[in-house]
């Protein structure tokens, strides 16, 4: 999905704001998949949870940027993306732990 066609986006000029995107979203992602794994099953089983979360999150933003890079034309896979990715798994992880206390 492209908004750079929309002339109100290309007004806006934030610099690495897809970083700040990724990171958002996967923050988001992986909060609430945490949060619904926890409150369901045993909340002493964080770990497992946070560290299977923390995988199959991973996994898929990897999976994610390696199809932009080799299937779309319009698109690239950027390590950066996978690091913001990865950080905001990371956080939301966190943001999930300190709430369940």
């Amino acid at each position: 999905m492209s908004f750079s066609n929309i002339k109100e986006v290309q007004q806006i000029k934030i610099p690495n704001i897809d970083k700040i995107v990724h990171y958002a979203l996967y923050t988001l992602l992986s909060f609430f998949w945490m949060w619904s794994l926890v409150k369901k099953n045993q909340p002493n089983s964080f770990k497992k949870y946070a560290l299977l979360i923390f995988i199959f999150g991973s996994v898929f933003g990897i999976l994610i940027e390696i199809l932009q890079e080799y299937f779309t034309k319009s698109r690239s896979g950027e390590f950066l993306d996978v690091v913001s990715n990865c950080s905001g798994i990371l956080t939301g992880i966190l943001i999930s732990k300190l709430i369940s206390k």
